[in-house]
């Protein structure tokens, strides 16, 4: 009986290790950000762009260039999963498939199977003639009546139309009943997203998006030189672009150049995503918006235009 219990404590251990063991992992893929980073390169002719994004133990992860040509690569553990820059190799089989196929589609000439040309098979290929005696058969057949179950078929579909108008009771009563109830679903739609739930689930909205805006944004730093054709609308445009000092990132530089028309930039993007984050913003707006609350009013309200 010991060794049994033993045996039982020992395989109950093994079971919370592992348990424990997975529940760190997904704790630390919960806290431990996502990184995620861009860069974006012109001078005169040249253009350069490249873009990586990773988790914090480097198991998975993307990246993209873009020098004349895209190329993507994905990577898993330590194994590459997709890499487009790797030329794609043909299987021997399909490479032998082919020129069997070559060679049934172009069999060699000899006195049993003659090579006819284009010519002699277009020669020996003619045309059905139309006699005289065919025409009247042609227009016979054309003149013939449609099927019988085609005409069942829509004869079914009138009738059905006929039973479903009869057994509705189109009377007085029953028209200004559903006018009613059209005017009350209406009535309660405004009554919903003007009332003190929807305003209140809003609120706790746009203040989490805000949120996770702040959170995912990246760092943006870097210079964009630009010049317009005419000076008066680079100096129209850059003007523009300087009011939007609250939008504009703090480190990225923008500079006009008057002389001629050009375009240079230099940028450079780094962000993160931390997912317990995002998992406590829907959990924010899911009890504190009362977002229960408000799918169950709105069902009621889609249920009252449905009758």
């Amino acid at each position: 009986m010991a060794h049994v219990l033993a045996v039982l404590w020992l395989i109950l251990k093994i079971i919370l290790w592992i348990l424990l063991g997975i529940l760190c992992i997904v704790l630390l893929f919960l806290i431990c950000p996502f990184t995620y980073k861009g860069s974006f390169y012109k001078q005169e002719e040249s253009i350069k762009a490249s873009g990586a994004f990773h988790d914090f133990l480097f198991l998975f992860g993307m990246k993209a260039n873009y020098q004349e040509s895209l190329s993507v690569k994905v990577r898993i553990l330590f194994f590459t999963v997709y890499d487009s820059a790797k030329p794609k190799e043909k299987s021997k089989s399909n490479t032998k498939s082919n020129t069997n196929s070559e060679v049934i589609d172009n069999p060699p000439a000899s006195d049993e199977n003659p090579v006819i040309s284009s010519e002699t098979a277009f020669e020996e290929v003619k045309p059905a003639q139309v006699t005289e005696e065919s025409k009247p058969a042609q227009e016979n057949a054309s003149l013939e009546p449609q099927e019988p179950g085609k005409e069942k078929e829509n004869t079914s579909k009138w009738s059905r139309m006929i039973q479903e108008l009869c057994n509705k009771d189109l009377t007085i009563d029953s028209v200004y009943d559903k006018i009613e109830n059209k005017i009350d679903a209406y009535n309660r739609t405004t009554d919903l997203f003007a009332g003190p739930l929807m305003t209140h689930f809003w609120s706790v909205m746009k203040a989490e998006i805000r949120r996770v805006l702040k959170h995912i944004l990246p760092r943006i730093k870097g210079y964009v030189e630009f010049g317009m054709e005419d000076p008066a609308t680079t100096g129209y445009l850059l003007g523009f672009l300087v009011t939007l000092t609250g939008i504009k990132p703090k480190n990225l530089h923008i500079y006009g150049n008057f002389d001629k028309q050009m375009l240079d930039a230099d940028i450079n993007c780094k962000g993160r995503i931390r997912l317990i984050v995002l998992l406590f913003v829907l959990l924010r707006v899911y009890f504190a918006g009362h977002l229960k609350e408000v799918m169950k009013q709105a069902e009621i309200t889609k249920n009252k235009w449905r009758t």
